[in-house]
């Protein structure tokens, strides 16, 4: 049985068919979500009526406007009217599916509209019914260890998501030691793009996992005001408030929100809190040149469940022995600029910066906490051209250059006598600071598309990756001459890759 034609687009196994008008697996995650819904408890999210009517009232305006024109016409002359339909949804998903249904391998594009049927509170709700990801939430919270395909399903629980590249509108936001679990939170999103292993190779992703960019939403795919407000289980409660629309006639757009999130958990100590503030900013200057300003920043607090026996478990499920388990990300930045130029000849050219600066307090509430900061500046610069022909075929070229960089890193280690406090640190003894400023994750890649048949395309690329590390211990409290001071990477690799589209016809 399927439902009435999908908003959202599921997750495709390329290579072996064309674009359909209609993405399998839509329905199913429409299916899917419903029933997440119907199944959570206090779940689900209301939109104010004063948002949502408008918009509603315009596109059923629009819809009985064409089927009433439609009544009066009979252009085939055998009695049968003809009911033309027209809709004022943005596109941007169907976009972005048929750029990745080029892709000779596995892709996903995931509608935020979609998940917010049901419950939206992390990661782990918007990649679950995805095939080969595990996403798993540190006790409810925005903390997710995420795997695709088994890459990075060895990552410490409550540590850094490595195994795989994130991005933000195609920006990298991944560091050279991989990224803090707790900046995967889905606040301002309008869809999450996962490309999997060697298919993230137009974003020189690296990794074994692949990569994937999450899409803020703009002042185009989310206008006007809107208030989300989402209730659940466990003490879960969101508010969110969000702005959007046009400028200068429509040249330019904006897009605004601030979300407050809170879950007092099922454990006993789990409580969890996080504060996230997102705009978007964007300006056509010229036919062919547009400028995007992303900025991020969020805030928080969680508590992670410890371990339980099965005495424990019989006993009370809900006791927590590990109540000092304690992260606080004192403030997150993410800044994030993009200009991208369209020339005459079917191509274009996107430079991209970013700015990520991620403090982490680790531990608090034990003996041994921990500071972590992390500054990184990542620049990516992308060439895409199309309509030139090879062997006489036609071909598409991709140059890609991105250089992830940490300019400013370290981590420090203490020991206290009472149970740490950032407010207090009278006791606070130091022991070992650790630097890694300096390393950096360069890769230049150059791919190309050849349909060597009518719709079937070969893919080669080759990237060359340059690698380096430098890890320096640069103050100890108990100097050791038996210990290393520190260690220095720096290799370069080349990865090949190739594969292969091909699209049936009825013959």
């Amino acid at each position: 049985m399927f439902l009435s034609p999908p908003t959202g687009l599921d997750s495709h196994q390329h290579g072996l068919s064309a674009l359909p008008e209609n993405i399998p697996g839509a329905d199913r995650r429409i299916t899917a979500s419903r029933r997440r819904s119907a199944m959570s408890f206090l779940g689900g999210s209301a939109l104010l009526a004063l948002s949502a009517a408008p918009a509603l009232a315009a596109e059923t305006t629009a819809t009985t406007a064409a089927s009433e024109a439609s009544d009066n016409e009979d252009p085939s002359g055998d009695g049968k009217s003809q009911i033309t339909v027209v809709g004022t949804k943005d596109n941007a998903l169907r976009k972005a599916a048929e750029a990745l249904q080029a892709v000779p391998g596995t892709t996903a594009v995931i509608d935020a509209k979609e998940i917010e049927r049901g419950r939206a509170a992390n990661l782990e709700d918007t990649l679950s019914f995805q095939p080969g990801i595990l996403a798993q939430a540190t006790s409810g919270s925005t903390a997710n260890k995420v795997s695709i395909r088994g890459s990075g399903a060895g990552v410490f629980y409550g540590g850094n998501s490595i195994g795989l590249k994130y991005l933000v509108d195609g920006l990298t936001i991944s560091g050279v030691a991989g990224l803090h679990e707790d900046r995967l939170n889905t606040t301002g999103y309008q869809r999450t793009e996962v490309l999997y292993g060697a298919n993230a190779f137009d974003y020189a992703a690296t990794a074994l996992g692949g990569a994937i960019n999450f899409v803020t939403h703009t002042g185009r795919s989310a206008p006007g005001f809107t208030a989300h407000f989402e209730g659940g289980s466990f003490g879960s409660f969101k508010e969110q408030l969000s702005q959007g629309g046009t400028f200068d006639n429509g040249k330019g757009d904006y897009y605004v929100t601030l979300a407050r999130t809170d879950r007092k958990g099922f454990q006993d100590h789990t409580k969890t809190w996080r504060n996230d503030a997102v705009a978007n900013i964007g300006y056509q200057v010229t036919d062919k040149l547009t400028l995007r300003l992303i900025g991020r920043f969020d805030q928080g607090q969680l508590h992670y469940g410890g371990t339980l026996t099965r005495a424990q478990l019989k006993d009370d499920p809900s006791q927590n022995p590990n109540d000092w388990g304690q992260r606080r990300a004192k403030g997150t930045t993410m800044i994030g600029f993009k200009a991208t130029y369209a020339f005459d000849d079917d191509s274009e050219l996107e430079y991209g910066i970013s700015y990520n600066d991620y403090p982490l307090f680790v531990a608090k509430g034990t003996l041994q906490p921990s500071l972590w900061r992390y500054t990184d500046i990542n620049n990516s610069l992308r060439y895409t051209r199309s309509g030139d022909t090879l062997f006489g075929r036609p071909s598409k070229t991709t140059l890609v250059l991105s250089d992830v960089r940490l300019v400013s890193g370290d981590a420090r280690y203490y020991t206290t006598s009472s149970p740490a406090d950032t407010g207090d640190r009278s006791d606070w003894v130091f022991h070992q600071r650790t630097q890694y400023d300096g390393s950096r994750d360069s890769v230049l890649a150059l791919g190309n598309e050849l349909e060597f048949l009518d719709g079937s395309w070969l893919s080669t690329g080759l990237s060359v990756i340059s690698i380096y590390r430098d890890v320096r211990i640069t103050d100890r409290a108990v100097e050791n001459a038996d210990l290393r001071d520190g260690i220095r990477y720096d290799k370069t690799f080349f990865a090949p890759r190739i594969g292969l589209l091909l699209s049936f016809t009825e013959n």
